[in-house]
Formats: C-alpha cells, sequence, structure tokens
C-alpha cells in the first residue's frame, strides 16, 4: 500500500489524492484500507516519509560517528547530504525527495522535513553550530531551517529533471549538484 500511495502522491500531490484511489491502487478490493490501515490518510503519508527517513537517520548517524569529536562545517553537511543525494538514483528515493518537499510547506507535515525530526539532523547541525558562535543560536537555528528547506527544494527539482524525457536544462551531474547545493547551503550559513 506505501509504493501504491508513494507513486499516487508523487503524480498528484500529498493532498490530491483520496485514500479510496490508494486502495484501489494497491490492489485492495475493500474502498477502506487505507483507513483500516493507518487511520487516516496523513497517517499513510506520515508512514511512507517516515520510511525512507528511519534509513536516513541511521545512514547520517553512522557518517557522523566517522567525523569525531570537531568535525569540519563541510564534513559535518556532507553528513547531511550524501545519503539524500544516494536517493536520486532510484525512482523511490527521488519520489520520496519530492515528497519531502511537498512536506516542508504542508500545514499538517511541515514537522518531517524540520532538522529536529531526524536525531542524525539535528545532531549534524549542532556540531556546524559550533562554528558559528558569533551568531546567536536563534538566528543559526533560522539560516539552518533555510537551508534544509532550499536543500529539500534543490533536490526535488533535481528529481525531477532526472527523471525528465525532455528536461528544461541539462542535468548536471550529481558530483557537480552536490558541489553547488553544499556551496549554496555555505551562503546561507554565512548569510
Amino acid at each position: 500500500m506505501l509504493d501504491a500511495a508513494e507513486v499516487l502522491l508523487d503524480e498528484h500531490g500529498i493532498d490530491g489524492v483520496s485514500a479510496r484511489a490508494i486502495g484501489i491502487a494497491a490492489g485492495h478490493k475493500n474502498t477502506g484500507a487505507v483507513n483500516y490501515h493507518f487511520g487516516e490518510r496523513s497517517e499513510l503519508v506520515r508512514a511512507m516519509l517516515t520510511r525512507h527517513a528511519e534509513v536516513l537517520d541511521l545512514q547520517r548517524h553512522a557518517l557522523l560517528d566517522q567525523l569525531g569529536d570537531e568535525p569540519s562545517v563541510e564534513a559535518s553537511l556532507h553528513t547531511i547530504v550524501d545519503p539524500l543525494l544516494t536517493l536520486l538514483e532510484d525512482p523511490s528515493g527521488r519520489r520520496y525527495l519530492r515528497m519531502l518537499n511537498q512536506a516542508a510547506g504542508h500545514p499538517r507535515l511541515s514537522q518531517y522535513a524540520e532538522p529536529s525530526y531526524n536525531s542524525s539532523l539535528l545532531r549534524a547541525f549542532l556540531l556546524i553550530s559550533k562554528h558559528f558562535t558569533d551568531v546567536p543560536f536563534p538566528v543559526f537555528a533560522l539560516r539552518a531551517r533555510f537551508a534544509l528547506g532550499m536543500a529539500l527544494f534543490a533536490l526535488a527539482e533535481q528529481s525531477r529533471i532526472v527523471e525528465a524525457d525532455a528536461p528544461p536544462r541539462p542535468v548536471l551531474p550529481n558530483d557537480e549538484f552536490a558541489d553547488e547545493l553544499l556551496a549554496a547551503i555555505m551562503r546561507v550559513l554565512h548569510a
């Protein structure tokens, strides 16, 4: 059911598909299957986002564990961005990136795109904040949210371009895209 929901919600938007349509696409004869399994459609969306987020959280923690006590800003940013970049190589990962970007601006789902949602994101941003002691922490936290939002938008946009039959602009290779994304994040943090 999560796979069917992922495809439909990506194609039609988080609020553009009924629970009934998702159940039918998943092959359930019972039109109330989504409500039976998830309670309500927003819980299905949460489950879909969470299944990817949990894997990313584990990957980031493993990368953070390798950094030591005083990692550079760049190394800490790589622990945030690199696992997301690998999602560009997989259709399900690309759908997740687009859904996560939608969730970031959604009134009921935005918490799933906040730096504090995953313990690894929070851990990485706290490590990065140690390099910005000249900036009050609330200002740094705001910049971190801006940077994350920008990164989610850029990753969602890249995922669309990668899949486009006729891309509106050339597709940057992942390493070049990563370099540009990290440079933009650094500019936001240093504002």
